[in-house]
């Protein structure tokens, strides 16, 4: 395999493929944009499939709309209605992580989302207080940098602020 760096142009660059990433990159394509989503590991949908926290926030009425309501309504046909997924005390929609990932990977595929795996953020591109893109690494594939014209944090832990030295705050409140 080559080594070799790559350099992509695109109208937005989603960093990290949990819930909130593949929200963004599906809304940014259904508005026309050209859209990336990278995610680090081989799972989308974050917390809720690969950290197996599955199910969501939030009861009656709650993410009752939008790609939040769709994945409820998936969620819930495919275990045979609304009371099938109420097997939870702190949560009305509970599901096994890889019916949840699926998911997420199906809608990506449906709406032609460029998805990638594997690339760990190395670096971000920043022009004084402007964030450019990123920069990648893969083992096999060698640098991929993105240029994007609006970048999203959709990392777990808030990589792309702490590395493009962004101020951030820490915390829940």
């Amino acid at each position: 395999m080559s080594r070799s760096a790559q350099v992509r142009e695109v109208d937005v660059l989603v960093v990290g493929g949990g819930c909130s990433g593949v929200a963004a990159a599906l809304q940014a394509k259904r508005m026309g944009a050209d859209v990336l989503l990278i995610e680090e590991s081989a799972w989308l949908g974050g917390m809720i499939t690969a950290a197996g926290v599955s199910c969501l926030d939030g009861n009656e009425g709650a993410l009752g709309g939008g790609i939040f309501g769709a994945f409820r309504a998936a969620m819930e046909r495919h275990y045979g209605g609304p009371k099938a997924v109420r097997t939870g005390w702190v949560s009305n929609t509970c599901f096994e992580p890889h019916v949840a990932a699926a998911w997420f990977r199906s809608q990506v595929v449906r709406e032609r989302v460029p998805c990638l795996h594997g690339w760990k953020l190395a670096r971000v591109l920043r022009k004084e207080d402007r964030i450019l893109g990123a920069v990648f690494q893969q083992s096999r594939a060698g640098t991929l940098e993105v240029r994007a014209r609006i970048t999203i944090e959709a990392t777990e832990y808030g990589d792309v602020l702490h590395q493009g030295s962004v101020p951030y705050r820490l915390g829940r409140e």
